[in-house]
């Protein structure tokens, strides 16, 4: 079995994929130990195989990368925010974080995220009550 790294007793270390993880990335049975590590120049190249593969869906087809909405995959935390933001009445904070399981700071970490990627949100605020936050525009109209 191929060594990936030696332990601090100098034990050879292997690496091992369960059936569940070969699974999840779409490759068969035959793929099941890591290559040791070698030169530069060879990580540099499995690093690009490694970022090729990633870039692939779940049954190896070639996605898009594109930071719009329609490249949202659907059932994720970040596809459930844009979502519960484009309703009209929008969403408050606490709805957000009641909804994903995130903390505040990582949900308003996750807006800032989406205005990066183009989003333009809208924060409202009337007296005595929580700011409601609102998708206005979306990537391909603030490009």
């Amino acid at each position: 079995m191929p060594v990936w790294r030696e332990g601090e007793d100098g034990r050879s270390i292997s690496l091992m994929i369960t059936r569940a993880g070969r699974d999840a990335i779409g490759v068969g049975q035959a793929a099941t130990a890591v290559a040791p590590r070698s030169s530069n120049k060879e990580s540099g190249e499995k690093g690009a195989a490694i970022a090729e593969n990633r870039s692939r869906g779940r049954f190896g087809e070639k996605e898009s990368i594109d930071d719009g909405a329609a490249s949202q995959r659907a059932g994720t935390k970040q596809a459930l925010v844009i979502e519960m933001l484009s309703a009209k009445k929008g969403s408050t904070l606490n709805a957000l974080v009641e909804a994903t399981g995130w903390l505040p700071h990582t949900t308003r970490a996750a807006l800032t995220g989406l205005r990066k990627r183009g989003f333009s949100i809208e924060r409202t605020r009337e007296e005595g009550a929580d700011s409601i936050y609102r998708i206005v525009s979306g990537p391909a109209a603030a490009a």
